[in-house]
């Protein structure tokens, strides 16, 4: 009797599982033509649906990530990009994540972290010649930042260097 039970009881959890499983494509398929169809507020809360099913959803994970970066939701994107890349076992979806990550990063300004990800995709995968292309032009990018950085700061100096001869020159004035 007990042995029926248990039968019974690893039947049900097994259908259930597989269940969860069948939604979590569904919601996913489901997603991805309101993706192409780009309406990506309602193919995000597909994906968030699936994810919600199977917590451990690479897939769902990655086309909501890519969904927010359409959306021009980068801080999202980024977010979910960073906690996906560590679970990631397939070289090619882990440099593909690492360059939409890049992507992210520069489109937020964020320049130094771009060229990290782009590095890292291309650790992976050197042959990428369009993460290759993105890196030559996030190390541009840096580059001339730091170089007006460096003209605004020469700019401030010598502007305080003339505030100072004009306010020595003030003083001796007044001295006289």
């Amino acid at each position: 009797m007990v042995k029926k039970h248990i039968k019974i009881t690893l039947f049900v959890l097994f259908f259930t599982l597989l269940s969860n499983a069948q939604k979590e494509r569904s919601f996913i398929r489901e997603g991805n033509k309101f993706y192409a169809d780009s309406n990506f507020k309602k193919a995000d809360s597909l994906y968030a649906r699936a994810v919600e099913h199977d917590l451990n959803s690479i897939e769902a994970k990655y086309n909501l990530a890519n969904s927010m970066y359409a959306q021009q939701d980068y801080i999202g994107a980024i977010t979910e990009y960073e906690n996906l890349v560590p679970k990631l076992i397939d070289p090619k979806a882990k440099s593909k994540s690492y360059h939409n990550l890049g992507n992210a990063y520069l489109k937020n300004q964020k320049v130094e972290e771009a060229i990290k990800a782009y590095k890292s995709a291309l650790r992976i995968n050197p042959n990428d010649s369009d993460t290759r292309y993105n890196l030559a032009y996030a190390t541009n990018l840096m580059k001339k930042n730091q170089n007006k950085d460096n003209k605004d700061n020469k700019d401030n100096k010598d502007n305080k260097d003339n505030k100072d001869n004009k306010d020595n020159k003030d003083n001796k004035d007044n001295k006289d």
